[in-house]
């Protein structure tokens, strides 16, 4: 998602995408068409000068998503090749299981953002996908609730629905890959107690590889007979339900997986000397956004120790430094490109429960 770019209504209004999606104007999530949307655009004006029509781009990508060979023979402008290229990279993307960010429908039911990965799911052969709609103000089918379920474990702020939608905006918009951080997440007593039961914890595993080292403790839904206290049941319970999920719906606009499929939690404990090497987690058709709860005492740490890194596409340069600071919650999307690491812990043992939901791919 290009949260730069600016589209013209044609009413004299140019509207800047990053801060749409930042605001908090009504806005639903939903499946669109992929072939009623794109057919008005396919002959519409070029990009820029020279830089084709969408309905020849379409054509070039079809061709090049099964020969280059007859690509190469194509003659066409450098800025023609740009598109052409921003298009297959998106096929190669989808081919391999990844999902891109949702496209942009403005408040006149036009396409606004998002013509590459239209044309890229047309090339694929996908019939529907999912796009952030500003032209209806309530979300699609199942993704409309109220989060109220969630009052007794959430802080109230990060249940409003006026300021959800704007959090889109924060998510897409961040550096690196899509992140999301929500300070004081959970309601304060309610963090502590958390943070006492994870202390209390025995079951843990020893996870020594080549990039990482930690202790892990499973989370599961449970009956009262396992050994997690009541407040890491409830904490549990509340982030495996419908309703967090489409709390991460509401907030990220990437569509996670409604149904009965649940996700996992799996709680982290780096003591001193461990260390998590630059890597992404990405898997096709794997996990598709990651909640990270961190846990500790109130105060913060140090600088730097046990810092979550963000990176770029390379792996060489940092866009971004999270600190674990007690009851704040990390939200990222998991991608082909999001890099990251965790620097060596120092002081006293790191804790955090990660929580992993999966994608919903439409047809």
């Amino acid at each position: 998602m290009n949260v730069d770019s600016v589209y013209s209504d044609g009413k004299g209004g140019d509207w800047h995408i990053g801060r749409l999606l930042a605001s908090t104007y009504p806005r639903g999530l939903r499946l669109v068409d992929v072939s009623a949307l794109l057919t008005p655009v396919l002959q519409t004006s070029p990009w820029e000068k020279d830089g084709g029509t969408p309905g020849e781009i379409r054509r070039w990508a079809l061709l090049g998503s099964t020969s280059l060979d007859v690509i190469k023979r194509v003659r066409m402008s450098a800025i023609q090749q740009s598109h052409l290229d921003h298009v297959l990279s998106i096929v190669e993307q989808l081919r391999r299981g990844a999902e891109p960010a949702p496209l942009v429908i403005g408040f006149d039911g036009r396409l606004w953002d998002g013509l590459h990965r239209l044309i890229a799911y047309d090339v694929v052969g996908r019939r529907a996908c999912y796009a952030i709609s500003f032209a209806e103000s309530n979300d699609h089918g199942s993704l409309a609730c109220s989060f109220d379920e969630l009052t007794s474990v959430v802080d109230p702020r990060w249940l409003d629905e006026s300021k959800l939608a704007g959090r889109q905006g924060e998510f897409w918009g961040a550096a690196g890959f899509p992140h999301l951080i929500c300070d004081h997440f959970l309601s304060r007593d309610f963090a502590s107690q958390c943070y006492a039961e994870v202390l209390a914890l025995r079951d843990w595993k020893r996870v020594v590889t080549d990039f990482y080292s930690q202790d892990e403790a499973v989370l599961e839904l449970g009956d009262e007979g396992d050994e997690r206290g009541p407040s890491l049941r409830t904490l549990v319970a509340a982030f495996f339900s419908r309703v967090m999920r489409r709390w991460i719906c509401r907030s990220t606009g990437r569509v996670v997986d409604l149904t009965d499929r649940l996700p996992t939690a799996v709680v982290h404990r780096l003591v001193e000397g461990d260390y998590i090497g630059v890597h992404n987690d990405y898997r096709p058709k794997g996990e598709a956004v990651r909640l990270v709860l961190f846990l500790g005492r109130e105060s913060s740490r140090d600088e730097g120790d046990g810092t979550f890194v963000a990176m770029d596409r390379s792996k060489s340069k940092v866009v971004g430094l999270v600190s674990p600071r007690h009851n704040r919650l990390l939200s990222f999307g998991i991608t082909d490109r999001s890099n990251h690491l965790v620097t060596e812990v120092s002081g006293e043992s790191r804790y955090s429960i990660v929580f992993s939901y999966f994608l919903d791919v439409p047809p």
